[in-house]
């Protein structure tokens, strides 16, 4: 990561600068006490996509470079793999079990997602992933244009199976993205077909980059609530724990919030950075007590 050091900051690159959209640039703080903060903006490659990190940078009177150095690597360590974003579901949802194939051994089944299943990933915003979002990558799959992996623990290190051996079947149908594979006689394979059958292991997760999403803000509560209408799979992986177990699809790692220059909230997602003021409004749909005035005034003209 290339590191500049000016009279007052610590910067850290993280992304070439010549690859965003010049005019899309801004400035957020991470920490204000802690002295941490970041320049964001959107690529050319995707000038309508999600705002990501160009590089942060560190007050120099809280900061030694190697500080800074160890911060953002321990930030991104903390991200899901390649950034892609992971969520979790809980193993009731999961029904994440093992069955034995005559032909070809052990296999592990289960949901990797579930459909309209709203998930708080922090306060004020919640998401579910509506049906259909993963058509566009099972057809890529169908036509061989995509390959999706199974993962132990989303760990590239370790896998399952995957769509283009055979090893792996991928679907959805009405409840969500269902999986099956065939571990092989791995050692962590044969470990994992263990215990799923003694149920240490229950649930499932899976990778994946947002294609097409929509924010609705409820006007009432002020919350946002995400929409996933199309998603790039990646993975499907079995999984010992999710980071918050008791809810379904919640992010692997803790959401760090910051502050823009206009001091609206912002969360960073890894070096994505989900902005809940930028959706659309639903202030001109009534509320529910407005209708309940608005009823009581016309009854009491028509009396």
């Amino acid at each position: 990561m290339p590191v500049d050091v000016t009279d007052d900051f610590v910067w850290i690159t993280v992304r070439d600068a010549g690859s965003f959209v010049p005019s899309s640039f801004r400035q957020i703080t991470i920490s204000e006490e802690q002295g941490i903060n970041a320049r964001i903006g959107k690529l050319q490659s995707d000038p309508q996509g999600s705002t990501v990190v160009q590089a942060y940078y560190f007050k120099k009177s809280q900061w030694s470079v190697s500080e800074s150095e160890v911060w953002v690597k321990n930030h991104k360590r903390s991200s899901s793999i390649e950034g892609r974003k992971v969520r979790y579901i809980d193993p009731d949802q999961s029904e994440l079990r093992s069955e034995y194939d005559k032909v070809d051994g052990p296999r592990i089944y289960g949901y990797a997602a579930i459909f309209n299943q709203k998930t708080r990933l922090f306060r004020g915003l919640w998401e579910q992933v509506a049906p259909g979002a993963f058509s566009e990558s099972l057809d890529l799959v169908a036509r061989k244009k995509h390959n999706v992996v199974a993962l132990w623990q989303h760990d590239m290190s370790q896998p399952l199976g995957d769509i283009a051996s055979g090893t792996l079947r991928v679907w959805q149908d009405d409840k969500g993205l269902a999986y099956a594979v065939n571990p092989g006689k791995t050692t962590y394979g044969l470990n994992l077909i263990e215990n799923v059958k003694r149920g240490v292991v229950r649930q499932s997760s899976f990778g994946f980059d947002i294609l097409d999403h929509s924010d609705l803000r409820d006007q009432e509560t002020k919350e946002v609530t995400r929409t996933l209408k199309n998603v790039r799979l990646w993975d499907v992986s079995p999984v010992t724990i999710g980071a918050y177990p008791q809810t379904e699809g919640l992010d692997v790692r803790e959401m760090r919030s910051a502050k823009d220059e206009k001091g609206n909230t912002v969360y960073l997602d890894g070096d994505d950075v989900i902005e809940p003021p930028t959706v659309e409004d639903s202030s001109n749909v009534p509320s529910a007590k407005e209708i309940n005035d608005m009823v009581d005034e016309l009854k009491k003209k028509f009396r």
